[in-house]
């Protein structure tokens, strides 16, 4: 059966409404349980990059792998120099034959695109500029520790929400159909793509998405009540000018009281007290922020368990051959990515379905040289249909096995897709057969 379930968690849209809530209850459950959940028993490895300053992601990380049952692996971003001394592809397929699942802290929502691009395991976003998905996944859970429901509350972000916080606030409050409202100056609202979608998602929740310039009409009413700092990893010039605008937006005594009596507190830290959060109310009553980040490692052990799991249930075994059942939802299949050079080496493009599944396997002896450098011997491990005959090694040429394939990438036999090589050469430049582009078997190399 193919892998084509491999899930991600790039950004919030990822999780279907029922899947966020699904991974919040298994979140609420870890923590109640810390040891009970051991996807990664072995133990397996994760690898967890970090671009940018961290503390919480970090420490939650590792401490929730290792309770997972798992080996965190810490890679240094500086050193391994992503993006500048290996291309984001390479270090995907790299590090997708080490570890069992990528966590990445970085820049551009691109590269960890690119990533899950490649990796062929699964990929966690630990923040990107663009979107911070597992910090989202511990607010709603702290949320719904302390208000029970998360539909239909409302919860407000105040200050700068042109941020990967605001972006997933936008999304993950819409998902969970909370009403969000973003109180911030003009310009600096969350992206407008980010809130057209929040908006679409909106629609069938039940939940709202507003923007205002007003900070007190922003609040007024509110169950929740989040900020963050003004000036973001990057941003440390602009520091003078950006306090000036965001004043008006401090989260301070006197707008927390304008929100619900029993409203919470939200800040995803650090917090840099007297600007955009007054000392009085991060440490006051009010507040569940140290709540907050402990549920960073508990939301973010739910989200590995949840891929890691989703992954299993789609291995080997998982069904009988060509039972391909039914696709999964739009909203959550795996992005397609066009198949090519860079297709992965089970015979499928990164993050599409794999080639139809057929019984049996074909495997390649390492250590020969491939098509485009003289003929390679494969060895079958396919059972004839009629006698359930071992067939003898064949020739191959080497070309990925999808139908819209066109780089020379895996190896495939003849036989297989309903061709032949001739010579067992390639036959042009890209190194592709003059056969048809046709996949009888899924093709995986040792």
């Amino acid at each position: 059966m193919t892998d084509s379930t491999l899930r991600h968690f790039l950004r919030d849209d990822e999780l279907t409404p029922a899947e966020q809530a699904e991974v919040l209850a298994l979140a609420a459950d870890i923590k109640a349980n810390p040891f009970k959940h051991r996807p990664l028993q072995g133990p397996k490895t994760v690898a967890t990059i970090y671009d940018k300053p961290t503390l919480r992601t970090q420490s939650s990380f590792a401490a929730g792998i290792a309770e997972l049952g798992g080996h965190p692996m810490l890679v240094d971003g500086s050193l391994a120099g992503i993006g500048v001394r290996e291309s984001v592809a390479d270090v995907a397929r790299v590090l997708g034959r080490q570890a069992s699942a990528i966590v990445w802290r970085t820049y551009e929502q691109t590269r960890i695109e690119q990533m899950a691009a490649y990796a062929g395991v699964p990929i966690v976003n630990a923040l990107t500029d663009e979107f911070h998905p597992c910090q989202l996944l511990a607010d709603l859970l702290t949320i719904q520790e302390h208000k029970g429901a998360l539909k239909g509350l409302t919860a407000t972000f105040l200050g700068d929400a042109a941020c990967n916080m605001g972006n997933s606030w936008a999304l993950a409050a819409a998902t969970a159909g909370i009403h969000v409202r973003f109180g911030a100056p003009e310009g600096c609202a969350p992206d407008a793509d980010v809130l057209a979608k929040a908006e679409h998602i909106a629609a069938h929740t039940g939940g709202s998405v507003a923007v205002t310039t007003d900070a007190s009409e922003a609040v007024r009413d509110a169950d929740v009540l989040i900020t963050d700092t003004w000036v973001s990893m990057g941003k440390e010039d602009e520091a003078a000018e950006r306090i000036a605008i965001f004043s008006p937006y401090a989260l301070t005594a006197e707008l927390v009281a304008l929100g619900k009596p029993d409203a919470i507190v939200l800040h995803c830290l650090p917090a840099y007290r007297g600007k955009e959060i007054a000392a009085d109310v991060i440490d006051g009553p009010q507040s569940v922020v140290w709540d907050e980040a402990e549920n960073r490692r508990h939301a973010q052990k739910a989200i590995l368990t949840f891929l890691m799991e989703h992954r299993a249930g789609s291995s080997d075994g998982g069904g009988a051959s060509g039972d391909e059942g039914e696709p999964p939802p739009a909203h959550h299949r795996p992005r397609q990515h066009p198949a090519g050079p860079f297709a992965d080496r089970t015979g499928r493009a990164p993050g599409r379905p794999g080639c139809p599944g057929h019984p049996g396997d074909v495997v390649a002896r390492p250590g020969l040289p491939g098509c485009d450098q003289g003929p390679t011997r494969w060895w079958p491990r396919v059972r004839d249909p009629g006698g359930g005959r071992r067939s003898p090694p064949r020739r191959a040429c080497r070309e990925c096995c999808c139908p819209d394939a066109t780089g020379p990438i895996v190896r495939r036999t003849p036989g297989e897709c309903g061709g032949q090589c001739q010579s067992g050469r390639p036959q042009d430049a890209a190194g592709s057969c003059s056969v048809p582009r046709r996949c009888d078997r899924q093709v995986r190399l040792l």
